[in-house]
């Protein structure tokens, strides 16, 4: 989850906001919330396609050879994170001995990341997967059309988010790859930096509260009144929101600065990211409540972990969970 830590553009305080408050969605969507876990997951849904965007963000610079080197800087810390969180999610939750031996679990490791416990590792390997090819077509193109990329995205809707309607199933475990999800997102996240100056000239805000509303009112109300309109909107709705909460941070860049929140953006939410599955694997059968309270636990032992994580990193000189 690199950030550049571009001088230029350290004053993105609510970027680093945004970050935070993705990092707590995720868990969000893995661990409950009572009644209002559907409600919260719809809003959090965005949250991993955001942390791409924030990325390609910091990438972008208009010295070409910059880019190149933000990336490959990037390349080098994501390897070694994969290389140790796997060990660490294998060690905590061994593959079963009745799959070791089917190749389709290989390849879904390699392409996604390890599931179950350790499934939010899919992040770290799209983003490798992307950031590899980034590189090789900004330095192929000299940093021209990446934009192009954000077009994947809507191929995602056909794919995946259609599937309930061509294949009469669910999306599959490969909507959650480079192709569909890192590359479009780290692109959208690139080219927003690009023309940035043109894109803040609208009322994100409002823009904002209408697709959000919207997305509740598909989710919640037409889906049980016309579902197959229901399923058609959903992707709009949800592109709509990743992209307006996107920009109207962009607009509005000093929102958060100096706060608790801006820190945690900037300096935990990575590691909230990692670490919260393992909470999850050892305290969801023991934590009186967790099923109504479950997000709010893990929320906060990850926080702690977080920030014990960094301090130790600080003392020792290291750099490796970032």
């Amino acid at each position: 989850m690199n950030d550049g830590k571009n001088k230029s553009l350290s004053s993105v305080s609510s970027l680093y906001v945004l970050k935070a408050l993705c990092a707590f969605a995720v868990v969000i969507l893995h661990a409950p919330l009572g009644a209002f876990t559907d409600y919260a997951c719809l809003i959090s849904s965005i949250a991993v396609p955001i942390f791409f965007m924030v990325t390609g963000y910091f990438l972008y610079s208009a010295d070409v050879q910059q880019t190149c080197n933000r990336i490959k800087k990037t390349i080098r810390k994501v390897i070694p994170l994969i290389l140790l969180l796997q060990a660490f999610y294998f060690v905590l939750d061994p593959l079963p001995s009745d799959i070791l031996g089917n190749w389709v679990s290989y390849l879904v490791w390699l392409l996604q990341g390890y599931k179950p416990t350790g499934g939010h590792l899919w992040y770290l390997t799209a983003l490798l997967q992307a950031m590899i090819v980034l590189w090789f077509y900004i330095r192929w193109t000299k940093g021209r059309y990446v934009w192009m990329f954000i077009f994947i995205w809507f191929l995602g809707f056909a794919a995946e988010d259609y599937r309930p309607l061509i294949f009469g199933s669910e999306r599959s475990l490969l909507s959650e790859n480079f192709l569909l999800y890192a590359l479009p997102s780290l692109a959208t996240g690139y080219s927003f930096r690009k023309w940035e100056q043109k894109i803040v000239r609208y009322n994100w805000g409002l823009i904002v509260g209408t697709v959000v509303v919207l997305a509740y009112v598909n989710s919640f109300v037409l889906s049980d009144i016309e579902n197959f309109i229901s399923i058609i909107l959903r992707p709009w709705l949800y592109t709509g929101m990743l992209v307006s909460i996107f920009a109207c941070a962009l607009k509005y860049k000093n929102w958060g600065q100096g706060t608790k929140m801006e820190y945690i953006g900037q300096h935990l939410s990575s590691n909230i990211y990692y670490w919260h599955g393992a909470f999850i694997w050892w305290f969801a059968d023991v934590l009186v409540g967790y099923d109504k309270f479950g997000a709010i636990y893990i929320s906060i032992m990850s926080l702690v972990f977080a920030y014990i994580v960094v301090k130790v990193q600080d003392r020792f000189g290291w750099n490796v969970f970032r």
